[in-house]
């Protein structure tokens, strides 16, 4: 099984490779299937053949809602909304060996250590569901960060709460830019 995150090629060109070689199961949420599926709906390309692949769609198995538990051998995953990287990106929640992991692809992710990467503001200028990300996963009690491009960290509450402080910050900033008074 593969969970796509997002759309972009680094992330989703090996996708028809897994399926074809290990008949794998492709699984992302609905809005970011639709983005794949249908780029041209869309005000921005999906980056198919970012490896220089002769790949012209990629098959999604299954699509998952938000918040739409489903199984997979018995471990519970969960998708949620990480809207902060690109538009339909997601997340998703599992606890796998005694460990609750959260897979965040490109919108939160680190170097190893318990500093993410990620991005303030998202491409579609709503910062609202920056919080609610991260308040989603404050509330989750996650042990293990799972980000994009084999990144992670462990100190997943500590690591959560400063990026929610920095966000919260960087809006109130962002505010005062525009304040019309």
């Amino acid at each position: 099984m593969a969970l796509l995150t997002h759309f972009h090629g680094d992330h989703i060109d090996f996708a028809p490779l897994l399926q074809e070689r290990y008949n794998s199961q492709i699984i992302t949420c609905t809005e970011n299937a639709d983005i794949i599926l249908n780029p041209s709906k869309y005000n921005f390309s999906c980056h198919l053949n970012w490896y220089g692949f002769d790949i012209n769609k990629i098959s999604i198995t299954k699509t998952i809602d938000y918040e739409e538990t489903f199984y997979w051998n018995d471990i519970a995953i969960t998708p949620i909304a990480l809207p902060i990287h690109s538009q339909g990106h997601c997340g998703f929640i599992l606890n796998l060996n005694d460990e609750r992991v959260a897979i965040t692809g490109d919108t939160i992710q680190s170097r190893g250590d318990d500093a993410p990467i990620f991005e303030v503001i998202p491409s579609n200028g709503e910062t609202r569901n920056n919080f609610k990300a991260f308040k989603r996963l404050l509330n989750e009690n996650i042990t293990l960060n799972c980000g994009g491009h084999g990144s992670h960290f462990r100190q997943c509450q500590k690591t959560y709460e400063e990026a929610f402080a920095r966000v919260s910050n960087s809006q109130k900033l962002f505010d005062n830019l525009f304040d019309d008074k």
